[in-house]
């Protein structure tokens, strides 16, 4: 049988990397939650649609197509900015 080696300090390099994506994926479900409910229904209809769907959702708001993709950019830039914040903010 043959002996198994085991480096600890890979184990903790992939738990150190566990904890960071864990971190990642907290600060991110913590601002989408911070979006009002219709911002959050547009985001994630939007991003999992047709562009003839996309049209359609546009149509119903009473804004254009860009108008639409412009609302979605700023949203995601938001999201982004906040998630940044939050990692900067967690502890180590």
């Amino acid at each position: 049988m043959q002996e198994i080696s085991i480096d600890p300090r890979a184990i903790e390099r992939e738990q150190a990397e566990k904890a960071r994506e864990e971190k990642r994926l907290n600060c991110m479900r913590r601002c989408f939650d911070s979006l009002p409910p219709d911002r959050k229904l547009l985001l994630m209809v939007y991003v999992n649609v047709t562009d003839e769907q996309r049209l359609q959702i546009a149509r119903r708001l009473n804004i254009t197509p860009g108008n639409l993709a412009l609302r979605v950019h700023r949203m995601r830039e938001k999201l982004a900015l906040c998630r940044k914040n939050c990692l900067e903010n967690l502890p180590v």
